[in-house]
């Protein structure tokens, strides 16, 4: 986005979606977003694989049981998808919302002398309060939809690991399942609860990216798109 601002053909200050404030806050929060979203995806391949190599070891013993820890992993996905939408739609609204502040405080400190003259300040200092409640109450909703995503994702797995338990001892006093088993599943299931914990953070991340992506494909040309946003630029050359 900086090589594309200070470099690319065209005016800068047509692509700058409201004022320079909005635009350093889509390169504080909306590139934070995307890096959250691939932090989180450099876990994901090896719980995935490990998963599935423990699954079929499971099945092997006891296929019932590693039923019911499949099932809390379908719960996660089916809920996560159901919530894309929303938490999409709260996470643009918050994002939109806070960098109308910080374009707001960008223009007061331009303005001071303009202010200050026309003893506006408590105005000023009003309108401020104003974008802040918007703000605030955007940022509280979008929190809230993922922290209920997270609870959700904990306490299905919470659950499964308790069937488990249960149906483990039934199955043990029946001779079905031995000791050996159980300190196998126990085991397990340790690193199983991670999986269906990385998958609900990876799915509510990415409506969250998808609106990071598209408001800062905004800064770029016109001739540009979301793919010239990742692509080797060489930035560090125009530094001495």
């Amino acid at each position: 986005m900086l090589r594309s601002i200070l470099t690319a053909r065209g005016p800068a200050a047509t692509r700058l979606p409201h004022s320079p404030g909005e635009s350093v806050a889509r390169f504080r929060d909306d590139v934070s977003d995307v890096v959250e979203l691939t932090d989180e995806s450099v876990g994901l391949a090896g719980a995935t694989l490990f998963g599935a190599a423990a699954l079929v070891i499971m099945a092997s013993i006891d296929p019932v049981i590693t039923l019911v820890l499949v099932i809390p992993m379908i719960a996660i996905g089916v809920l996560s998808r159901s919530m894309r939408e929303v938490v999409r739609r709260l996470h643009l609204r918050a994002r939109v919302l806070g960098a109308a502040v910080t374009a707001y405080i960008g223009e007061v400190f331009g303005g001071v002398l303009a202010i200050k003259t026309a003893g506006a300040e408590e105005a000023a200092l009003e309108r401020l309060r104003a974008h802040n409640r918007r703000r605030r109450d955007a940022a509280v909703k979008d929190r809230l939809a993922t922290d209920l995503l997270d609870a959700a994702t904990g306490t299905t797995v919470e659950i499964g690991v308790g069937l488990v338990l249960l149906l483990a001892a039934s199955a043990m006093r029946r001779g079905d399942f031995t000791v050996g088993d159980l300190a196998l599943f126990t085991s397990y299931v340790s690193w199983l609860t991670a999986l269906p914990r990385t998958i609900g953070v990876i799915l509510y991340c990415l409506p969250q990216a998808a609106v990071a992506t598209e408001r800062l494909g905004r800064l770029m040309a016109s001739h540009e798109d979301a793919r010239d946003l990742s692509r080797n630029t060489g930035v560090w050359n125009l530094l001495p």
